[in-house]
């Protein structure tokens, strides 16, 4: 069985991405490590080990695996690039884009200035009526709450929603065929959501 049946891809993924970090730390005159929330002599003393364990010790099964993590990151960067790529075309051509992963949301080729941090509950919304629109079904409590909530409490959302969107978009959501359900008035041609560079609907 291989290692990568083993682990997995996402497993091995981060396997990759740690050795590299290694070996960044360990190289690297100045290596800026901050964002790993660790104290220094921690990241100086590892940086410090994997520079040993290279150049001293000569080990062959570390330096395999530094070359088993270089084209696995490269590929990685060039599906980023290439998602990217589509991200922006999607912008530029106008319509709805949403991408999940960076909370952002484009209208018209202009950002909006909704973000899931901003307001989870009417970000979820708002993506859910998204995906729903491609299928032409209607968004309901239960898709934007996981508990009960009174009746009234989705109307509440949805116009926390459209004060939150420009005109042209907020006129396009409306009620649905059902009592208390809500639906995106738009063609799934104009919707684009991606989540990590890839398209997902």
């Amino acid at each position: 069985m291989s290692i990568e049946i083993q682990l997995g891809p996402e497993c091995l993924l981060r396997e990759h991405c740690t050795i590299l970090t290694h070996v960044y730390a360990g190289f690297h005159p100045k290596p800026d490590l901050s964002w790993l929330g660790l104290p220094e002599t921690i990241v100086r003393s590892g940086g410090e080990s994997v520079k040993a364990r290279l150049t001293q010790f000569r080990n062959n099964e570390f330096t395999e695996r530094i070359a088993a993590a270089l084209p696995a990151i490269s590929r990685l960067y060039a599906d980023a690039e290439a998602g990217q790529s589509e991200i922006e075309e999607a912008i530029g051509a106008g319509g709805l884009v949403i991408v999940e992963d960076r909370g952002e949301i484009y209208w018209e080729s202009e950002k909006l200035t909704l973000s899931p941090r901003q307001s989870p509950v009417i970000w979820r919304l708002l993506c859910q009526l998204a995906r729903r629109a491609l299928s032409r079904s209607v968004v309901s409590q239960g898709d934007v709450y996981d508990d009960a909530q009174s009746d009234s409490t989705l109307a509440m959302a949805v116009h926390r929603l459209q004060e939150n969107l420009p005109p042209k978009l907020e006129v396009l959501i409306v009620a649905g065929n059902r009592k208390q359900t809500y639906r995106l008035d738009l063609p799934s041609r104009l919707i684009h959501i991606f989540n990590r560079g890839r398209r997902t609907r």
